[in-house]
This record gives structure tokens, sequence and C-alpha cells, in this order.
């Protein structure tokens, strides 16, 4: 009997580790499951809405896809919040864009917080007329808060963060 209360902390130790790894999910990412495509589908969904209303001029349709506390947070951390504030950013913005410009942004992560939150992350930036790639100077890095609302996903957040420009070769 003394024995076992010996290895009884060491089981439970194993557990603990066991359930770690399990739940360390960085190649999934790169090959999620059936079931987890599944459940990521309605948010690459939202995020591509967004983005394809504003590429539309549709400042309207791309800020009524936000709850209505939602925020933006601009690449110059400026903080737009309720969509009447997100569709006036969204419209200046676009205004002085030149013409054709295009937000062009690759999804490289979809996690879930709870079954009803869910965070996007995603690489791009503006490709502007007569470009074949963003430029450097254009990139970022891009959040999207998600959350499912009377089982509508809608966004809560939506941040930009300007990636640095690369440091210029050494000589």
């Amino acid at each position: 009997m003394n024995q076992y209360r010996r290895t009884l902390p060491w089981c439970g130790l194993l557990i603990v580790v066991a359930f770690s790894l399990a739940s360390f999910d960085s190649p999934r990412a790169a090959n999620p499951l059936p079931s987890e495509e599944a459940n990521e589908a309605p948010i690459r969904a939202l995020y591509k809405q967004i983005v394809d209303a504003y590429n539309r001029g549709d400042a309207a349709g791309a800020s009524a896809l936000f709850t209505t506390d939602g925020a933006l947070i601009a690449g110059d951390a400026t903080r737009y919040v309720t969509p009447p504030e997100i569709e006036r950013f969204l419209s200046q913005l676009h205004a002085k864009l030149p013409k054709g410009a295009q937000f062009i942004a690759t999804v490289t992560d979809v996690r879930f917080a709870s079954p009803d939150i869910a965070v996007l992350t995603s690489e791009g930036g503006w490709l502007f007329p007569g470009e074949s790639a963003v430029s450097d100077k254009n990139q970022g890095i891009h959040t999207l808060v998600a959350v499912r609302q009377e089982g509508t996903w809608r966004a809560a957040l939506f941040q930009r963060t300007r990636r640095p420009a690369p440091a210029p070769a050494a000589k």
C-alpha cells in the first residue's frame, strides 16, 4: 500500500504533461483537422467579407460586420469604436488611398478562446496600382477577434499593426 502512495503523484504529473503536450497545437495551423476547418470556415468567411466590402469601397458594408461596440485599431494606433465610427474611418481611408488600391491579406492562423470567441491572424497590406506585391512599407500583421452572438459571427476587434521596414543591407 505504501508503494502506491509514492507513485500516485508521479502518475498525476505524467497525466498533466501528457495533456499539455496533446494541447500544444503549433502544427495545427499548417494542417488543420477537417472538423477544425469546418469550425474555422465562418471566421475566415467573416474576415473575407470585411476585406471584400472594403475593397469594393463599401465602408458601410464592412462596418456592419462589427458588433455594436466593435473596435478597429488602425496601423497608426488610432482607435475607432462602434460601426458608425468605423464606417467614417474606412470611408476616409478609401478616399485618400490611390484609386484601385486593394487590401490583400493571407490568413495565418485561427484559434478559439471558447466556442463563441475566435482570434484570426493574417499578414498583408495595401497593394497599390501598378504593384505586383505588397511593398515592405505597406506590410502589416492583422488580428481579428470574432464573437458569435445569437448564432452570427461578428468582428469585436480588428487591429492592424504595421510591420517595420527591413533594415538596409550592410555595406
